[in-house]
């Protein structure tokens, strides 16, 4: 019921969105001076809300602050290009191990509600992408106001469903700034991600303490199914306890096809004793198999010795956007460090070329060659990894 409830609840927010983007559509054609007036403007997918409140806050903060954040900005080109280096690094390694079929290899996908992932998880992606995008946009606006270049617009958008910021400055002051400077606005979005990653590891790792096994989804014909059900958190199996999804793989390894176990189960915060007979691995026939797909429980750690069904429904809910916040900083904050244009390390690329060469034509023909090949890289990693696994990795 729970999950028919999501999707119902996310199907009207899709509605929602739909709704708005319809009103402004007949209004731009309508009534165009309305949305003028409130400094809206539809381009294509995107709504964009300009104001020149955000312009004065941004530059008021830059100016004031000018030294520490022109050194912030310094520090985040180390940072900025060490996520480069790992960005890179991944994106070789990775087609390697998934070229050779290496156990190490990560699925690389877009991520696509409603294809790889349940659209009952949009509402946490969206959240995610605002606390990356906000502090991201920021971030580069006030360093180019600490480094006196002019902010030519700023405001918030949506982009379909993603809703966020944006920061213009003025491209010619920009282009007049020093290689230094401009290497530090452009390595400082991600910087500020990076630190927004740091920063939601250590309150998760303080406040969160692994409790369980939670049951993601269970598959048909198996076990599992007719046993467990979905948010299910596994607690112990036949007296050994299970905390984390590496207790559970520990303790499958120890079984074979046709043994009974007995799980307790946290379920709506009752506590139960399940029977389940496994089933053969399809992996591997000698061991035993469930049928179901699991990730970790954690709960708050001031309730790690309660169990009643709101606490069980808070620490889900907590968890899935700890770990949205969590895997979109990180992801964001090195990939937009690759060097393919317009990333922010491509940007920081074409600069060095532009302060390298003077020939205008021989640095567009690097820039394109760069961001080409690594353009292909990264898209062989993706092609390859849907190739392989299909679009699932990414599960509701």
């Amino acid at each position: 019921m729970g999950s028919v409830q999501q999707y119902l609840n996310t199907l009207m927010f899709l509605g929602s969105i739909a709704a708005l983007y319809a009103l402004l559509y007949l209004m731009k054609k309508l009534k165009p001076e309305i949305l003028k007036k409130y400094g809206i403007s539809l381009e294509g997918p995107i709504i964009l809300v300009k104001t020149e409140k955000f312009n004065k806050i941004i530059e008021d903060i830059g100016n004031k602050f000018r030294k520490p954040i022109q050194m912030t900005s310094y520090i985040s080109i180390i940072v900025g290009l060490y996520l480069m280096f790992i960005g890179i690094h991944f994106i070789h390694s990775n087609l390697i191990a998934i070229i050779f079929r290496s156990p190490t290899a990560t699925p690389v996908e877009p991520i696509l509600p409603g294809v790889n992932i349940g659209l009952d998880a949009l509402p946490y992606m969206v959240f995610a992408a605002a606390v990356v995008l906000l502090p991201h946009e920021l971030a580069h606006g006030i360093a180019a106001s600490a480094f006196k270049v002019r902010i030519k617009s700023s405001g918030l958008l949506l982009a379909l469903v993603l809703f966020g910021g944006f920061v213009e400055p003025e491209e010619e002051e920009l282009k007049k700034t020093p290689l230094l400077k401009k290497i530090g606005f452009f390595s400082v979005g991600s910087f500020t991600n990076f630190l927004t990653f740091l920063l939601v590891a250590q309150l998760f790792a303080s406040l969160m303490v692994p409790s369980g096994v939670l049951v993601r989804e269970t598959l048909k014909g198996y076990p599992a199914n007719r046993i467990l059900e979905v948010n299910d958190v596994i607690i112990e199996i036949n007296g050994t306890s299970i905390s984390t999804l590496d207790d559970l793989i520990t303790f499958m390894k120890t079984t074979k096809p046709g043994d009974n176990i007995v799980m307790t189960v946290m379920r709506e915060g009752k506590m139960r004793e399940l029977l389940l007979t496994l089933a053969e691995d399809p992996r591997n026939s000698s061991k035993g198999f469930m049928g179901a797909r699991f990730d970790y429980y954690y709960q708050p750690v001031f309730f790690s010795k309660i169990f009643n069904g709101f606490i069980q429904r808070f620490a889900i809910e907590v968890y899935k956007i700890f770990k949205w916040v969590y895997l979109l900083t990180v992801s964001v904050a090195v990939m937009n460090m690759l060097p393919i244009y317009p990333f922010d390390g491509g940007r920081i690329i074409y600069a060095i070329l532009e302060k390298s060469f003077k020939d205008e034509n021989k640095i567009n023909i690097l820039k394109i060659s760069v961001t080409l090949y690594f353009t292909i890289v990264l898209f062989a990693n993706i092609i390859l990894s849907i190739r392989i696994w299909g679009l699932g990795s990414w599960l509701p």
